[in-house]
């Protein structure tokens, strides 16, 4: 997930329209993805986590 946060920030190219938004700035889509992706964290819960060595 970091390097797709990376790419994104390092991009300067054209942005697809959201499908339900529509055409957003590079701003607005930041302000998305974060509140997105914080969302998704919120359904995570700590005593589910299973972590294993890499």
């Amino acid at each position: 997930m970091i390097d797709s946060i990376h790419r994104f920030q390092a991009w300067n190219g054209p942005l697809h329209e959201h499908g339900v938004f529509g055409a957003m700035s590079k701003e607005e889509y930041a302000t998305y993805f974060a509140l997105h992706i914080a969302d998704h964290f919120q359904e995570i819960k700590a005593d589910t986590l299973q972590f294993t060595e890499v």
